[in-house]
């Protein structure tokens, strides 16, 4: 896959982040996710109201100006949080998702962070898979009312403490 800019930001929200950068994520994870959960997508205030005052990383994948791939997370006491990541059906299987994590996973060992947490439903197979590759483990399932395959299924890394 030729052509790819990765971009990284580490900012609060809302002052520091470029609501048009903002609003191109949550424009492609809606075409993600679409369908796909028991719940519509996050919209731009569901962004705001989350990640108000907090400092989040948004790291995206683009190709000619359109985001193609995305990960927000974001460092909550002692781990980091990735609270969503996205890629798009016609550009999966070329390392993105890995790349995000990746970069996520050097982060956090950088600001000394014990864990790396990452939300998945049961619906995203492909991604639990990559975490369960990666060395991440079930930590929590949240079942779902309706369907199991609406559950939230928690994955931990433990990271190498520094010393």
């Amino acid at each position: 896959m030729a052509n790819i800019t990765f971009r990284r930001q580490v900012a609060k929200w809302p002052g520091d982040f470029s609501s048009e950068l903002v609003q191109r994520v949550v424009r492609m994870n809606e075409k993600v996710f679409a369908g796909m959960f028991e719940d519509p997508p996050y919209s731009f205030t569901d962004y705001y109201e989350r990640l108000a005052e907090v400092a989040s990383i948004v790291i995206t994948a683009e190709t000619r100006g359109m985001v193609i791939a995305n990960c927000v997370a974001y460092p909550i006491e002692d781990m980091m949080y990735v609270w969503i990541l996205a890629v798009l059906p016609q550009v999966r299987r070329h390392g993105l998702a890995r790349r995000f994590m990746d970069a996520i996973e050097l982060m956090a060992k950088e600001q000394k962070l014990a864990t790396v947490r990452v939300k998945v439903y049961n619906v995203s197979m492909s991604m639990q898979v990559l975490l369960l590759n990666r060395g991440y483990h079930i930590v929590q399932v949240v079942p779902s009312p309706t369907d199991s395959k609406y559950n939230e299924v928690y994955f931990e890394l433990r990271l190498a403490s520094s010393t």
